[in-house]
């Protein structure tokens, strides 16, 4: 059946990746990992494939190769930090990853915890929606809840690329994590580009954004501001290029002000 599906599509990746997927089950590892690398070489941004030839090749997958912190160790590590009871709340974490295929593929990875003090800021953060192209991007939330003093999680509503959190109380916090697949086409395709803004207009404890990439491949970039510190490290054929800012309030800007304001910290 499958042949025969492949020979109608040739150029079908899924119809080649599944046919990887029933070598390696027959116990035909070798020829499933070929398989699987034919067809990613029709779809450079088949994710998919990718995950299955990592599996096989006895390599961790990408996303495992940068950790995310635990909420509950986070809030209670940054209670005793001055701004946690900042009246529109306080982002504990605001972590982004790039996560760059040899394919010259990316998938992204978001993190967000943020503290609610008062009633102010959980009207503010009840709902959270996602922006993204949907032409081009596939999103998808893979964690949202509320988690109380108590340590009690309650899940938030979620409909495509917003969650709504219920019930919230002063001193509960929000975690919402999710995932964006790009599959850009033409003159898009196998490039980078975006930027990161470590100038927040709320009070911000742990913020990061980290690239990992082939160890001899990068993504270009410029640093804006001298509060962004860079680390590297590899981890078998891959880097981990890791920029943070230490926690940080920036001042509030009035809008009736007639001088410049100050310009903000960050990559592009």
């Amino acid at each position: 059946f499958i042949e025969k599906a492949i020979a109608i599509s040739p150029a079908s990746s899924t119809m080649i990746s599944l046919k990887g997927t029933i070598l390696n089950a027959i116990g035909k590892k070798d020829e499933a990992i070929k398989v699987l690398k034919e067809s990613i070489r029709y779809t450079y941004n088949y994710f998919d494939a990718w995950d299955k030839l990592f599996h096989l090749e006895g390599k961790e997958g990408l996303t495992t190769l940068t950790k995310l912190p635990d909420p509950v160790t986070l809030r209670d590590k940054a209670l005793r930090w001055k701004e946690i009871d900042n009246e529109n709340g306080s982002i504990l974490a605001f972590i982004k990853d790039i996560f760059f295929y040899p394919s010259r593929c990316f998938r992204e990875r978001h993190f967000i915890m943020v503290y609610l003090s008062t009633q102010n800021a959980i009207d503010i953060w009840k709902e959270y929606v996602i922006s993204y192209n949907s032409y081009y991007q596939l999103v998808n939330i893979t964690k949202a809840y509320s988690i109380n003093a108590g340590n009690k999680e309650t899940p938030a509503d979620i409909n495509k690329n917003m969650a709504v959190f219920k019930s919230l109380q002063p001193g509960d916090a929000i975690v919402l994590e999710w995932t964006i697949e790009n599959h850009y086409q033409h003159d898009m395709a196998r490039q980078i580009w975006g930027e990161h803004d470590f100038s927040m207009p709320f009070p911000v404890y742990k913020t990061e954004l980290r690239f990992v990439t082939p160890i001899n491949d990068t993504i270009p970039y410029t640093v804006i501001g001298d509060s962004i510190s860079r680390i590297r490290s590899t981890v078998d054929d891959f880097q981990i290029i890791t920029f943070s800012r230490d926690y940080y309030k920036n001042p509030s800007q009035e809008s009736y002000a007639l001088i410049d304001p100050p310009n903000s910290d960050k990559i592009f």
